[in-house]
């Protein structure tokens, strides 16, 4: 990347500055992550950015004091706002401030990255999109959320059926832009619309078949190992097995002997020989979940396998020529595992051929009503009697809920409802008994209920709820609620010291 591609990312969101820091790498910038108005202060003084990226609401901002700073600095460099509350975008004029553009949370992530190239493409960068000028075009809110065409190798199918389309008034806007788009997009058993999920799926089919290794990342339940099959069948390796590894559920030593195999008395136990998975996995792909929770130690035997493409099997001496395509995932922001020495540097270069984000659901948000129109479709299939649709209402209590466990627990819930709630639809009235805990005298004013007020909640009466079914269900066993629900054992745990164990 050219000096004029050095980005600084001010908000104290971790997981947005995070994925913003991750994306606009992988897209060949340099960039600065900043938690508050104050790093970000230091950073400048120590370097010069071509584009700023900042959120109105974190600490150190107080009275827009931050920007006021940059003004007085006749800083020449373009700022780009994201908020959670579009309308603070009128403080601005009060304040003269001009900015570049403003994002709306949640950010679309192809939004951001257009308006970053348009910014610090166009032969005006640096003058005309500072502060204390004109920008080239009025301020809005970025990001069109409609489908986008597909390269070849991906489908485009109509929304599914078992979404009732009466009272359209009621229904969200994003909703309302995929009805009227009439099309989803569809890639190896993976259902999405989004700009960010166009944008996943545009790299699975560039990935496929290049034949490099592949590192995945983004929340649990977001659909990593859904991904990871796509991408192997949709690969010249499609032929072959996909054999898929979680290296959290396995500690060192049996994880070793169960990726490399071992031979007879190559310890106390070994009364033979065995093959190890990547044998199994032999010209094919060989999918390892959860790298980041491996341990060092091993993870310094995986790379070199994956350097020299040889193994020995445990206890062995003769080397194992290796032909796998290798695709790891993790659940954490890569550049921070290996900050926090979860993850080996070189392995994670080694390793990071072609990086693919998985956002989380509530960055996603305009793929819920076609993810429910899809599991309610899969649910009714397995059923023998009349299948259940979701009324609008019912949908939009869907749409305005965080999702701490993504597509996953999406899923689970809607599976749930089909199989509890009476009656051929699911209404607001059944997500109150199984899901939600919504007064009937609430349900009215549901519809558009702002995710940034949702959030604001300290205590969720969703998460409460879904917590004690989700416990009810699984018995009180954490490991099986994990499992159930998507989200990990240590969320569990929060929960449970959050909640108490329901009785």
């Amino acid at each position: 990347m050219d000096d004029s591609g050095r980005i600084l990312i001010a908000d104290d969101e971790d997981l947005f500055r995070e994925a913003t820091v991750e994306v606009l790498r992988e897209e060949g910038y340099a960039c600065d992550g900043a938690a508050d108005a104050y790093a970000a202060a230091a950073l400048l003084q120590q370097k010069e950015y071509d584009l700023i990226i900042a959120d109105i609401r974190m600490p150190g901002n107080e009275d827009l004091a931050f920007f006021k700073r940059l003004q007085e600095a006749r800083s020449e460099t373009p700022v780009v706002v994201v908020t959670g509350y579009p309308g603070l975008d009128a403080a601005f004029p009060a304040a003269r401030l001009s900015v570049a553009a403003f994002l709306a949370k949640p950010v679309d992530m192809d939004a951001l990255l257009h308006v970053t190239q348009e910014l610090l493409n166009s032969p005006q960068a640096g003058s005309a999109h500072s502060f204390g000028r004109e920008p080239l075009t009025s301020p809005t809110v970025a990001g069109d959320s409609r489908p986008q065409a597909l390269a070849d190798g991906a489908q485009t199918v109509p929304l599914s059926a078992g979404l009732k389309t009466s009272a359209p008034a009621s229904r969200p806007a994003a909703t309302k832009a995929f009805e009227q788009a009439g099309a989803v997009a569809f890639i190896a058993g993976i259902v999405g619309g989004s700009a960010p999920m166009l944008r996943v799926f545009e790299r699975v089919q560039k990935a496929a078949p290049a034949d490099q290794d592949v590192l995945i990342y983004g929340e649990t339940g977001t659909g990593k190992e859904l991904i990871a099959r796509a991408i192997h069948q949709l690969s010249p390796r499609r032929e072959c097995g996909f054999v898929p590894v979680d290296c959290a559920a396995l500690p060192a030593n049996l994880l070793e002997s169960e990726l490399f195999g071992y031979e007879k008395g190559a310890f106390t136990g070994a009364t033979g020989r065995k093959l190890g998975l990547l044998e199994f996995a032999q010209g094919g792909t060989f999918f390892l979940d959860e790298i980041s929770e491996m341990d060092p130690g091993l993870q310094a035997k995986l790379l070199r396998v994956l350097q020299e493409r040889k193994f020995r099997r445990l206890g062995g001496k003769d080397l194992i020529e290796l032909d796998v395509r290798v695709i790891a995932a993790m659940n954490r922001s890569p550049r921070k595992a290996v900050a926090d020495g979860h993850l080996r540097r070189d392995l994670y270069y080694r390793l990071n051929v072609i990086p693919i984000y998985l956002p989380p659901l509530r960055r996603r948000r305009g793929d819920i009503p076609l993810l429910v129109a899809h599991f309610l479709q899969e649910a009714n299939q397995r059923r023998h009697s009349s299948p259940k649709r979701l009324t609008p209402r019912a949908l939009a209590l869907l749409e305005s809920q965080r999702w701490p466990g993504n597509v996953r627990q999406l899923k689970n819930v809607v599976e749930r409802l089909v199989s509890l709630s009476t009656g051929p639809e699911i209404d607001e009235v059944d997500l109150a008994s199984f899901v939600l805990h919504v007064k009937p005298a609430a349900t009215p004013g549901i519809v558009g209920v702002p995710y940034a007020a949702a959030r604001q909640q300290k205590l969720s009466e969703f998460e409460r709820d879904y917590f004690t079914e989700l416990m009810k269900q699984s018995e009180g066993v954490v490991e099986t609620a994990a499992k159930l629900s998507g989200l990990s054992e240590r969320t569990i745990y929060r929960m449970l010291r959050r909640y108490g164990r329901p009785s």
